[in-house]
């Protein structure tokens, strides 16, 4: 157990403390950008839609500027967001569970063995797929709005999943549940990955996706729905 007097961080060398007005900063700047990729619009065309300049959108989403109310309600407004979403932080740590854990059914007659992973009592419509990633390649970053939770299940290959803070390298048997509307991206090591994925949506509203929709929940965004993994 560490003393409050540990060297390295006394009184006259306090740890710095974020002050209240970055935290929130630091909040508008990832929630805007998170979202205005989430649906697939260039930071010019977000700021054309808002009325505001494209330097200035560029300066929020850096945490650079500290735009008037009057601003941020056109953003949110134009990203079709509550404006309190623009300034609430998403702190929901990934859970992660490895291969072997998870309870455990046996059916005594044939031997069948099933492992839940994850489960969920919301109500909620999904996006379920397949996904591959060929070795030693990065996915392009992406986020699916807000409410969403993805759950990521390695059939093969390994591969490491990173968020804005934090970063979790999974095997095959391993699986991972986190808030998809942080920005996230997949890594594959030196060997080709195949993943299960789904999106789960919060609204519960169970309608089917157009595709500009389905195309934002899309794992690796930058493949195209023609190439074949192998």
């Amino acid at each position: 157990m560490l003393s409050a007097s540990t060297p390295g961080n006394s009184e006259e060398n306090p740890t710095p403390i974020p002050e209240p007005r970055s935290l929130v900063r630091d909040a508008i700047a990832a929630n805007v950008r998170r979202e205005r990729l989430s649906q697939g619009r260039t930071l010019r065309e977000l700021a054309d839609s808002a009325r505001i300049s494209a330097a200035l959108l560029s300066q929020i989403e850096h945490g650079n500027a500290n735009p008037t109310l009057d601003v941020l309600t056109r953003i949110a407004h134009t990203l079709r967001l509550p404006f309190t979403d623009l300034t609430s932080s998403i702190t929901r740590a990934p859970r992660v569970l490895r291969a072997g854990e998870g309870p455990r059914w046996v059916d005594r007659t044939n031997g069948q063995v099933t492992v839940d992973v994850f489960s969920s009592e919301r109500k909620s419509h999904f996006v379920v797929s397949n996904a591959y990633l060929p070795a030693n390649t990065t996915a392009s970053p992406t986020s699916h709005g807000a409410g969403t939770t993805e759950y990521v299940y390695v059939i093969a290959g390994y591969v490491t999943v990173t968020c804005d803070d934090w970063s979790e390298t999974l095997m095959p048997g391993d699986a991972i549940e986190f808030a998809g509307e942080s920005i996230h991206t997949y890594e594959a090591g030196t060997d080709a990955v195949e993943l299960m994925i789904i999106v789960a949506f919060a609204d519960g509203s169970g309608h089917e996706l157009d595709e500009s929709e389905h195309s934002a929940v899309q794992p690796f965004p930058h493949l195209s729905a023609t190439q074949d993994p192998s």
